[in-house]
């Protein structure tokens, strides 16, 4: 799942603004409430984030639980492993219901059982162009367990070069002294270095996209899931992505629904914050007000290619460069992460006609790549 954090981060602060709007002095006094964003992807993980947020919505802070666990319907545990925020439930089995536990400031709070609704099926992922833009679209349909309701992510992984390539060497011809600086020169290598030339690059969208099926009759044709620049860097000629699709629940369509028109104005039409039922409940204290939810969902997924057919060349510019100058700043300019990248055509005569750029301008590692294609999580 896709957090909806922040959402709820928003929409717990507005709660007194609807439900208690003038006496804040004795709002401040009052206890904090929890605020809970919980996943439950069965055969994949389970995440947790939770805070708590004074009821006057004045402040509110990030915490981590003293303890968490998903469990099922048997009293099997599953127990976090790298982080206190993060489990795998790869070996969890599909045909059980589960709910999740936390403990935090002395109380236990849970969330429902629940038993995840059959997998959508995820038809085709087919790509598409038209001047300016590549298009990724998905079709999917629900299997005929499901209940019409589905939530999109991805994942992208694509190869892509610099913006430049590396085909000039800074040389010493004169060694210097303390006292002058010694003469160094630009020259064309004889073949441009490339090892730093193309590079992976991975991205989570971090978002999940509600679908709703119930209009459609249970089927999604060509469902424009991403767009990315024909000329940009996705495009350079080997584009990968992995589609998650999982079912979920009309509840929390709807709940999750509400987050989005509550977070984004309230007027008579919008739901009142304070209406927004999670399915999360304190175990000591039932009454006590718990902001938030826990998803539960079983997933399918699909990868799909796309080469460079699509590409549409566009000039990377020369933006940040520095102009010609003598070779006495060349150095400077080199100590300074700046390298010779190329010739200036408007050059008069007058200085060595090579603009200077940033490294990252003809090194793709230097721009945050990687030399080793990355695996989909």
């Amino acid at each position: 799942m896709r957090p909806y954090f922040a959402i709820l981060a928003v929409l717990a602060a507005a709660v007194s603004s609807c439900v208690y709007p003038y006496d804040l002095p004795e709002l401040a006094r009052e206890q904090a409430f929890l605020v809970v964003d919980g996943s439950i992807v069965v055969g994949k993980e389970a995440s947790l984030r939770i805070s708590w947020i004074n009821k006057s919505g004045v402040s509110y802070s990030y915490t981590k639980p003293d303890e968490w666990w998903v469990e099922d319907e048997n009293g099997t545990r599953y127990l976090p492993e790298r982080d206190k925020q993060w489990m795998d439930l790869s070996q969890a089995p599909e045909d059980r219901s589960y709910r999740m536990v936390v403990k935090t400031e002395g109380k236990t709070y849970s969330s429902s059982f629940e038993k995840g609704i059959d997998k959508p099926i995820i038809e085709s992922i087919d790509f598409g162009t038209d001047e300016a833009r590549v298009y990724c679209n998905v079709s999917l349909r629900e299997s005929d367990a499901g209940v019409g309701y589905v939530a999109l992510s991805f994942e992208e992984i694509w190869l892509f070069h610099a913006q430049y390539p590396d085909q000039y060497e800074l040389k010493e011809i004169e060694p210097g002294s303390e006292e002058t600086p010694g003469v160094y020169e630009v020259l064309p290598r004889e073949k441009p270095d490339e090892s730093r030339y193309w590079c992976w690059r991975y991205a989570d969208n971090g978002h999940e996209t509600l679908v709703d099926l119930t209009n459609l009759s249970g089927a999604a044709r060509d469902y424009r899931l991403t767009s990315f620049a024909r000329a940009g860097e996705r495009n350079h000629g080997d584009y990968n992505i992995k589609v998650y699709a999982r079912s979920i629940s009309e509840a929390e369509y709807r709940f999750r629904r509400n987050l989005e028109s509550s977070s984004t104005g309230f007027n008579l039409f919008t739901p009142n914050p304070g209406e927004v039922a999670g399915n999360v409940r304190c175990e000591e204290d039932p009454s006590q007000r718990v902001m938030g939810y826990v998803t539960l969902s079983l997933f399918s997924s699909k990868e799909a290619r796309l080469d460079g057919r699509f590409y549409k060349y566009s000039d990377p510019g020369i933006a940040g460069f520095i102009e010609p100058a003598p070779y006495e700043y060349w150095l400077y300019y080199y100590e300074y992460r700046f390298r010779p990248i190329i010739e200036d055509s408007s050059s008069d005569g007058m200085t060595i006609p090579i603009l200077w750029g940033p490294v990252r301008c003809i090194d793709c590692v230097e721009d945050g790549g990687s030399l080793e294609k990355p695996s989909f999580k």
